[in-house]
């Protein structure tokens, strides 16, 4: 009898630390952001997506679809990124576009890959800085990046087909994370 009472107590304490870690993750949402481009063949299209302070320093990965007219800009990579302390994760596109992007699809995963939340957002196909959501949001990460397009110490990857920015993270082959230092210097972060 106590065998019993004892298994049914294991499984019922293990069914809720699933239950409650399901819901923690499930809970972040996109709540709203900004994006810039500056129309350029050369320039880049940097986003700021807010998910809220309670993320500080969480593993994500996101990836951004653009599209012009209903046609695609982008392959949307997916690119680990860690939420800011202010709740932002900041991204910039991988190439520079022909068009000005009039549609966005923000997808957001956890660390595994399990999509937590995903927008879409209609854009002014035009140069400048175009918020969504109904907070006041801060601009300084997009205005810092696109006053200085030039990462010194990024470089392109032929194994990833990318650029590899300063700061940006990436999933190494020993399965551990990493996070790029610039020059090609890399520091463990999990």
């Amino acid at each position: 009898m106590f065998s019993r009472n004892k298994i049914f107590l294991s499984l019922m304490i293990s069914f809720l630390i699933l239950i409650c870690s399901i819901s923690v993750c499930a809970a972040m949402e996109i709540n709203g952001g900004a994006f810039y481009t500056d129309g350029g063949l050369d320039d880049l299209t940097y986003a700021s997506i807010d998910v809220g302070t309670e993320y500080s320093g969480d593993d994500v990965v996101i990836q951004i679809f653009y599209s012009r007219n209903g046609s695609d800009l982008n392959d949307g990579n997916m690119v680990p990124k860690t939420v800011n302390s202010k709740g932002f994760i900041n991204v910039k596109s991988a190439d520079s576009y022909k068009y000005f992007p009039d549609h966005a699809e923000i997808k957001i995963y956890d660390s595994n890959k399990k999509l937590l939340d995903s927008m879409e957002v209609k854009l002014s196909p035009s140069k400048g800085i175009q918020t969504f959501g109904t907070n006041d949001y801060d601009h300084s990460y997009i205005e810092e990046s696109s006053s200085s397009n030039d990462d010194p110490g990024a470089f392109y990857s032929k194994q990833s087909n990318c650029m590899i920015y300063t700061g940006d993270t990436r999933e190494g082959p020993d399965g551990h994370t990493w996070r790029h230092l610039g020059y090609n210097q890399w520091e463990q972060i999990d």
